[in-house]
């Protein structure tokens, strides 16, 4: 085991099943033959680079047929997607300002991206735990355990309808943006399912 590399790179892929990139995941201490997959993130092989590469073509991961999927970009309809006729222009709009010309489908993707930042930083938070195990051959305690799997289950929790979908708060967005800079990230969103931490773990949001 001495020879193995303790990282290697995996697929980066964002809600969507889109590839966004790479990024590095690491050995699993009580199981040196397996890797730590993060959320969002695919240990499988390497979408076709030189067809996505001009930003025509993206890769979207079919997760039934376990392959990629090559989806042709109409850019013209993205621009007028992100931009309806008759609505503002949301160039250099401030948060406030956003969400009130957002539809409720874009409240709910802006709830979503935003429960998505906290879950992957709370893991990111007890990755140095993982790792330092690793690193002194210890295990990993079974709670941390327990609590990193119940951080990996949320987005699958609330695709099968167990948890409900997080939604931005409306009496935080209605008051302007000086009290949403002043409000935790956490408390931007309304979701009721968070694991219960670990006194091992501080997280910052």
């Amino acid at each position: 085991m001495e020879g193995l590399k303790k990282y290697k790179n995996v697929c980066r892929v964002n809600d969507n099943g889109i590839f966004t990139g790479f990024m590095r995941v690491y050995r699993d201490p009580r199981n040196k033959d397996e890797f730590l997959v993060k959320p969002n993130s695919l240990d499988v092989e390497t979408p076709d680079i030189s067809r996505i590469g001009t930003g025509e073509v993206r890769a979207k991961w079919n997760y039934d047929k376990k392959e990629w999927e090559y989806i042709k970009v109409d850019q013209k309809a993205e621009q007028e997607q992100q931009q309806p006729e008759g609505t503002e222009s949301r160039a250099g709009a401030t948060a406030s300002e956003r969400y009130f010309v957002m539809s409720d489908e874009e409240r709910d993707q802006e709830a979503s991206q935003i429960l998505t930042y906290i879950r992957n930083k709370r893991l990111a938070d007890t990755d140095v735990l993982v790792l330092r195990a690793f690193e002194t051959g210890k295990n990993v305690s079974k709670k941390i355990q327990k609590y990193r799997e119940e951080l990996r289950e949320i987005p699958n929790k609330i695709r099968e309808g167990s948890f409900s979908k997080p939604k931005l708060r409306a009496e935080i967005y209605e008051k302007g943006d000086n009290v949403i800079l002043n409000t935790k990230t956490t408390e931007l969103i309304s979701f009721d399912h968070w694991p219960t931490q670990i006194e091992e773990i501080k997280h910052e949001l």
